[in-house]
């Protein structure tokens, strides 16, 4: 997946890579020594599995911060509107893109993730 509108459909192939907001509810190390964190997904976005799980156990180094998501997004976003600069034909669609980008970095900010 490579931009925030590209929902996963049932025909593609699964497992595939992903970002999904979370919180880190609890740290915890695994026996072998392996540094895992617990997190919802229920804030801020309430996704949930099938089966209506929220609450995953995964390795901590799968999760990343805020604060690189959002310099990484502010990136994407400038790109965006640079690029609508020099591709006038393409302006309106980028300009959109860069627009969904500010969305989710404000969203951030205001503390929609925990670091």
């Amino acid at each position: 997946m490579t931009g925030y509108d590209e929902w996963p459909r049932p025909d593609d192939s699964y497992p595939m890579s992903g970002v999904i907001r979370c919180e880190i509810v609890e740290e915890l190390r695994d026996p072998d020594g392996r540094d895992l964190v617990r997190v919802t997904t229920e804030q801020p976005d309430a996704v949930e599995t099938k089966d209506g799980v929220m609450e995953f156990v995964v390795l901590s180094s799968q999760v990343i911060s805020a604060e690189s998501t959002i310099t990484e997004t502010e990136r994407k976003a400038k790109d965006c509107e640079d690029r609508a600069k020099s591709e006038p034909n393409r302006a309106d669609a980028l300009l959109r893109e860069a627009a969904r980008y500010r969305e989710w970095i404000a969203g951030l900010k205001r503390g929609h993730w925990k670091s």
